[in-house]
């Protein structure tokens, strides 16, 4: 059977965003969210003009890999750890007015979050929708006739629910569409390739030192105990200001993929510098974890060789995956 035209889209854990030429601080003075470095909203992509092609060339195929949409914090404990935090300073009568509100607003947070903890929310629906959307107006000869669509999702509930929502934005443009979608086992080891050797030289030694010396640096919000709490000295017997200045932060800004985000709260307790600093914690992070650090002791020519080596075992895997006319 010939098949007219093949496209292929992929959903997973994987995204990039990027930052104009200015400063960190001038972007999360605009746009506080930023802050929250990995988890911050990627910005809708501006209707434009396409390039047009060279003359007698026309699109024939169309591969996407992308993230899973806007979902709640990953784990239980990114709420509850400031939360029994809070509850513990109340217990002592040591809130402030401002303390009790805040301690208001975590209760609603976490009672709208209950057992969701990294789904996928409203507004993730939406960004994937979004995306398919920009694809048949941007290529629509793509999708006319009976085009072939292979879509394949890691197991994890977000990024099926993504899978399924691209799929049926795009069915509404053309109920012509052949669709395969898959999200099994067999598939994960390229949809989300884990290796604890590798995650173990990505914070080698020599970088685990220098990452939380720099982070010690940065430890401790003194402004937001005096503006939570009636005697900070004190309360610092029973809460770890540390922790509950990270993930009070993180949990107000985490606050922008769900319809809470408008109720503007944990949006007030916090200035730039804090900000400022919770970015410069993750961002220090996920460099040395997944960028070029030399800390790392050699992290990438480890990867190449590594990824080479697991390409070449899985040879066989990738034949018997992708038979040609498999899925038509």
């Amino acid at each position: 059977m010939r098949v007219k035209k093949c496209f292929i889209i992929v959903l997973m854990l994987a995204g990039a965003l990027s930052v104009r030429a200015q400063s960190v601080l001038e972007i999360i003075k605009q746009d506080p969210t930023f802050a929250v470095t990995n988890y911050a909203l990627y910005p809708d992509s501006a209707v434009r003009l396409m390039t047009p092609p060279p003359a007698g060339k026309k699109p024939f195929y169309l591969s996407h890999y992308g993230r899973h949409g806007s979902r709640y914090i990953n784990k239980r404990m990114g709420y509850d750890i400031p939360y029994i935090m809070m509850c513990r300073a109340d217990s002592l009568g040591q809130l402030t007015p401002t303390g009790h509100e805040v301690l208001r607003q975590i209760r609603e947070i976490i009672a709208d979050s209950e057992l969701r903890w990294g789904d996928m929310t409203s507004y993730g629906h939406q960004q994937i929708r979004k995306i398919a959307t920009r694809m048949t107006h941007r290529f629509p000869e793509l999708f006319e006739g009976e085009t072939y669509i292979n879509a394949r999702s890691t197991t994890v509930s977000r990024c099926i629910l993504s899978m399924a929502s691209t799929m049926l934005e795009l069915i509404k443009y053309n109920p012509n569409l052949k669709i395969r979608m898959d999200a099994s086992q067999y598939t994960m080891w390229y949809m989300n390739h884990q290796d604890k050797l590798l995650s173990w030289k990505g914070m080698a030694p020599p970088a685990k030192a220098a990452h939380e010396a720099f982070e010690n640096k940065l430890k401790g919000n003194p402004s937001l105990m005096k503006l939570l709490f009636q005697d900070p000295d004190s309360v610092q017997k029973v809460i770890d200001e540390r922790k509950l200045n990270y993930f009070l932060i993180k949990m107000g800004l985490f606050l922008q993929h769900t319809h809470l985000y408008k109720t503007g709260y944990l949006s007030d307790i916090f200035t730039l510098e804090d900000l400022y600093r919770l970015w410069q914690d993750d961002n220090a992070w996920w460099y040395i974890q997944f960028g070029a650090c030399k800390l790392n002791g050699g992290h990438q020519p480890y990867i190449q060789r590594h990824l080479l080596r697991q390409l070449i075992n899985d040879a066989d895997s990738c034949i018997r995956l992708e038979k040609p006319g498999a899925y038509v």
